[in-house]
């Protein structure tokens, strides 16, 4: 049996997805879910992530994959959209 906070932070997790997905469809599903996964797990993301998250846009720029550098307006909304 899974003990109640392992339980609720995968539901927690599942509903994050969701909400990512449906907000900001333009950001990359594996980021979305990173970044689900930090909200959740509370697990430390990859350095890209860790970048944004930080307000840190020369180290999130470096980077960034081609997908994440396209979609990086809408992930510091994504980010933004959970810290307020």
């Amino acid at each position: 049996m899974m003990d109640v906070t392992k339980e609720q932070a995968r539901i927690d997790y599942d509903y994050w997805c969701e909400h990512l997905a449906r907000e900001f469809p333009r950001v990359p599903e594996y980021t979305r879910e990173s970044y689900a996964r930090v909200l959740a797990f509370k697990l430390r993301p990859g350095s890209f992530l860790q970048a944004c998250i930080n307000n840190d846009l020369f180290g999130a720029i470096s980077r960034a994959d081609p997908q994440n550098r396209a979609a990086l307006y809408d992930i510091v909304r994504m980010i933004r959209s959970t810290t307020t």
